[in-house]
């Protein structure tokens, strides 16, 4: 009866997802892959900037443009992986564009579908998926937010706390941050958790075709 009762107890532990803090490969080569994309120096909120590589296209602006969506639209296209980007819709508008789109059915037929938690959306993550987090603004003409979620080991209570890690551009650029401070332009986006994290299977070379 006790091996039994044991065995029983050891198939329901293998059988539980991974907790959100272990890391994969996949995992490690997705914070690789983000990290290349050198974002603290590059989609500059005072510059006008390249969508895709996110190099300025000339001097600083008087004003300050956020280019969250057009980094995700960025990393999200080196992964292989569809968002809503340029040609089909425009450089405007775009971080409430993506998070419009995330929740049609075309979305879903691209791979994409929402994740109802931030444990869940770091642990997604951290085994090497798409996951991004984005907010929209209701308010006519001021701009959303999206980030991208980076593999990152942290707790549960952190997690509730703060949220998942991520890596954005924004007013401010961030290879790694909360989602609570990268969303704090935007006291309700977390502090309200109107924030909806949305995943994306990557289909990592393997091996032998790397």
């Amino acid at each position: 009866m006790r091996t039994a009762r044991l065995t029983a107890c050891l198939l329901t532990f293998l059988a539980m997802p991974a907790a959100a803090n272990d890391i994969s490969p996949e995992g490690s080569r997705l914070a690789a892959a983000l990290d290349a994309l050198h974002v603290e120096r590059l989609w500059l909120a005072d510059r006008d900037c390249d969508w895709q590589t996110g190099a300025p296209k000339g001097g600083r602006t008087s004003t300050k443009v956020p280019h969250s969506a057009s980094f995700v639209a960025a990393a999200s296209e080196r992964l292989g992986v569809y968002i809503l980007r340029p040609p089909h819709h425009a450089l405007a508008n775009l971080s409430n564009a993506q998070f419009d789109w995330l929740h049609t059915k075309d979305a879903h037929k691209q791979g994409w579908h929402e994740v109802q938690t931030a444990e869940e959306a770091q642990r997604l993550a951290n085994h090497g998926q798409l996951v991004v987090a984005a907010w929209k603004n209701h308010q006519p003409g001021h701009l959303g937010h999206i980030a991208i979620v980076r593999p990152a080991s942290h707790g549960h209570q952190h997690l509730h706390d703060y949220g998942p890690q991520i890596i954005q551009a924004g007013l401010e650029n961030y290879a790694s941050t909360s989602v609570e401070k990268g969303f704090s332009h935007h006291p309700t986006a977390w502090g309200n958790r109107e924030v909806r994290f949305f995943a994306h299977q990557i289909e990592w070379p393997t091996e032998a075709s790397r």
